[in-house]
């Protein structure tokens, strides 16, 4: 079926018409026809006992097999017929071709085996097999040795653990690979417990998921050994050293060094601007303010 031509034949139906037409389309293509009995086809349609059903069943003609069809979507079927027979002939010739006097003209499609199975496939089964065993999640089973041993599993249950993932959670054959990338790298323990502490305080800027946290290892890893205590308090309780507690002090550290100098500067410069006017009786201009008192109140 071709979008623009049944854009264009259904221009004038209304979306009801438009429903039932196209299952009694998709009717027809599954049961290659439908039955000559319009009560049924109102049932087929979605629109059994419906003013439209007529007009919908106009788009279908009778065949000689007693069957309604669709004209156009008949002509499609043939179409498709004749393009998988056409494919099915050419696959053949190509075989026939290849395999001219029983030899191939080329390479061989895949390389025999240089000596056969060593046991039959029987003899592979489990001991206690079942002709309907249960599944099992080979994604949720421990790393073996050979796929990165005890050091990725500990890595993996400690990471997970930061983001209050359980140890039965399934990873993502993604996470797990760069799992992997990231215990080739050796972290040394010192910056892994910093990284530990900075994704178990309360910094809001973090990597929202594992998969994120690992394929940026290295950057987080630089974040964590760059942040340092900012008072006496943070120095006292390490698990506060990734983002002070007092209302100010954080403000700054979001803020940054250089933007948090500059703000305090403006704050003292203001300050001492208002502390002149006080100290010399002076009421700073105020035009949109009428009889002033002759003193500042704050003095």
């Amino acid at each position: 079926m071709y979008a623009d031509d049944f854009l264009s034949g259904t221009s004038d139906m209304s979306a009801e018409e438009v429903g039932g037409y196209i299952r009694l389309l998709c009717h027809q293509w599954a049961k290659n026809g439908l039955p000559n009995d319009p009560e049924r086809l109102g049932r087929m349609a979605g629109v059994i006992g419906s003013p439209s059903l007529p007009y919908i069943l106009s788009k279908f003609q009778e065949c000689e097999d007693g069957k309604l069809r669709n004209g156009r979507l008949e002509s499609i079927r043939e179409e498709r017929q004749r393009f998988v027979e056409k494919q099915a002939i050419s696959g053949k010739k190509g075989a026939e071709l290849r395999w001219k006097n029983g030899k191939p003209n080329g390479l061989p499609i895949a390389t025999l085996l240089a000596t056969p199975m060593a046991t039959p496939m029987a003899n592979a089964l489990p001991e206690h097999s079942s002709p309907s065993p249960t599944p099992s999640n080979t994604l949720n089973t421990p790393l073996t040795p050979q796929e990165g041993g005890e050091e990725v599993e500990a890595l993996k249950l400690r990471i997970g653990s930061w983001f209050g993932r359980r140890e039965s959670t399934v990873w993502s054959q993604k996470e797990i690979k760069a799992l992997k990338a990231v215990c080739k790298l050796k972290t040394p323990r010192d910056d892994l417990d910093a990284l530990e502490a900075r994704y178990r305080s309360s910094n809001r800027y973090l990597r929202k998921d594992i998969g994120t946290l690992l394929n940026n290892w290295n950057t987080e890893i630089d974040k964590s050994k760059q942040t340092q205590p900012i008072n006496d308090h943070e120095k006292s309780n390490p698990a506060s050293r990734f983002g002070p507690t007092d209302a100010i002090a954080r403000r700054n550290w979001l803020m940054g060094e250089g933007q948090a100098r500059q703000s305090a500067i403006s704050a003292a410069e203001s300050r001492a601007v208002d502390q002149w006017f006080l100290d010399n009786d002076v009421i700073p201009m105020q035009p949109d303010i009428i009889d002033l008192p002759a003193k500042n109140p704050a003095t």
